[in-house]
């Protein structure tokens, strides 16, 4: 904000020292320095990775290895607040367009937690039997949040690269 301000002056010229003043036209401009510097636009990617890491992070390995356990549904838990209020940041912002890879691994995320709770994977002794979908639906969960703190990166360097 302050270099924007400050950028803002030096164009207007209010920050010379002197002589290099351009002559009055008479003339308004076409342009104000505001409408000249280019609009930046939030990275979320700065307040959210540090948030999905620490849901995902230390301390964590092994949580999930028995996937019907209190302590891995909690963990999930953790992992699927975060991402909805990212989601719900995205939303705020008018960016899912901004963030396609993130809306989809958000997406991926939403529903694996949805399925876990839906079929009953919390306290289910069969959850970690083959064929069980609550391994999916946990591996799912902890991916997903992994996978998004790279897409978050992926998808604002497209943005400003253009693509």
């Amino acid at each position: 904000m302050i270099a924007a301000v400050t950028v803002g002056l030096l164009l207007a010229g209010c920050g010379s020292s002197g002589g290099d003043k351009p002559e009055p036209s008479g003339k308004p401009s076409k342009e104000s320095p505001a409408a000249a510097a280019p609009k930046k636009t939030k990275k979320l990617s700065t307040e959210w990775i540090p948030k999905i890491d620490a849901a995902t992070g230390s301390g964590t390995q092994g949580v999930c290895a028995t996937v019907g356990m209190d302590r891995c549904a909690q963990h999930l838990t953790r992992i699927a607040e975060v991402v909805i209020d990212l989601e719900v940041a995205i939303d705020s912002a008018d960016a899912r367009a901004r963030y396609p890879r993130s809306v989809k691994d958000i997406d991926k995320v939403s529903a694996a937690s949805n399925g876990y709770a839906t079929d009953g994977c919390l306290g289910d002794p069969s959850a970690d039997l083959d064929g069980s979908p609550c391994f999916k639906y946990s591996a799912d969960i902890m991916v997903g949040a992994s996978s998004l703190t790279l897409d978050l990166g992926t998808d604002e360097l497209r943005t400003e690269l253009g693509g």
